[in-house]
């Protein structure tokens, strides 16, 4: 096909003959002026559904490079950190110190205790 419409292309079923790791499809498009070559495989994942793996190539044969990711920003670590009760404190509970109310546990915490 010469004459390819940008942004269209066909996809139909291969034979897969005796070669289990053909793709179960096949097929071509352009998307701006550059033509690419898809091949699709049908995969049943774990959960039990249905997907489809895709492979792009370039039509000439080289792999279609992508960009690499960027690293999304890491929210910051939450720490903990137990002080002393402050005077003012102190003061307001007659003397006491304040009790904990409970435990904290963290969740990924390997320690028990």
């Amino acid at each position: 096909m010469t004459d390819r419409r940008d942004n269209v292309g066909l996809m139909w079923v291969v034979d897969k003959g005796d070669n289990p790791r053909r793709p179960d499809w096949r097929g071509s498009f352009t998307v701006g002026g550059v033509a690419y070559v898809l091949a699709g495989w049908k995969v049943t994942r774990q959960d039990g559904r249905d997907v489809v793996s895709l492979k792009l190539e370039l039509a000439d044969g080289a792999n279609v490079a992508m960009p690499p990711r960027e690293a999304k920003p890491r929210p910051p670590q939450q720490s903990f950190r137990f002080t002393q009760p402050s005077a003012e404190t102190v003061k307001r509970l007659n003397g006491r110190k304040p009790q904990p109310r409970g435990k904290v546990v963290l969740a990924d915490d390997p320690i028990p205790f």
